[in-house]
């Protein structure tokens, strides 16, 4: 299943109305599918560059047009079920590209395969280098869904929790179930209970 994500693409050089709208410098792109915001780029003609930041995971190709070339991305994974993303990049050689990978802050855990001997991680992305790129065409991130408890901040004097595996918080409310006569207010889960799929 493929996802239709909106992208925006800085190409100094030019301007251009779209819909009547004024975007600037910009250009406006396209993944397949569904329209959402899972990632930008910058196209730097100049200087033969392109930066990709993955904002959220879905299945997508992703196809860049620079120079006479194109840079391809495809993304396959059955997030938000399974922790798992491949990417498979085709780019040429004489193009300089940076893909970086958002880390969500509620991963306790991930891993990338190839490794990468010293990670770097900043504001919560994960930075793949042309020469990391150049050598790995395919490589896949996986972040364990664990599933973990959630509770509003103390000062709010809320003595609630929700239970959450990866991106997806569950709930259980008494209002839509007019047969608890206790509005599970009987009901207690330590703060430091261990909880397992």
């Amino acid at each position: 299943m493929a996802a239709l994500v909106a992208i925006s693409v800085s190409i100094p050089s030019e301007t251009q109305d779209l819909q009547g709208m004024a975007y600037g410098k910009s250009k406006l792109g396209f993944f397949d599918g569904l329209l959402t915001s899972a990632g930008t780029f910058k196209v730097e003609e100049d200087s033969k560059s392109v930066d990709i930041n993955v904002h959220l995971y879905t299945s997508a190709v992703l196809s860049i047009p620079i120079g006479d070339g194109s840079i391809k991305l495809e993304q396959t994974t059955n997030w938000p079920w399974d922790g798992e993303i491949k990417f498979s990049l085709e780019a040429p050689a004489d193009i300089s590209r940076t893909i970086r990978l958002r880390i969500p802050g509620w991963a306790t855990t991930w891993e990338i395969n190839p490794s990468i001997s010293h990670p770097s991680i900043e504001k919560g992305y994960l930075t793949l280098t042309t020469d990391w790129l150049r050598v790995n065409h395919q490589f896949r991130i996986n972040i364990p869904l664990k599933p973990r408890l959630v509770s509003p901040h103390p000062y709010t004097n809320q003595n609630i929790v929700a239970v959450a595996r990866g991106p997806i918080i569950y709930c259980l409310e008494d209002s839509d179930n007019p047969w608890v006569n206790d509005h599970f207010k009987v009901r207690c889960v330590p703060s430091l209970a261990q909880i397992s799929r």
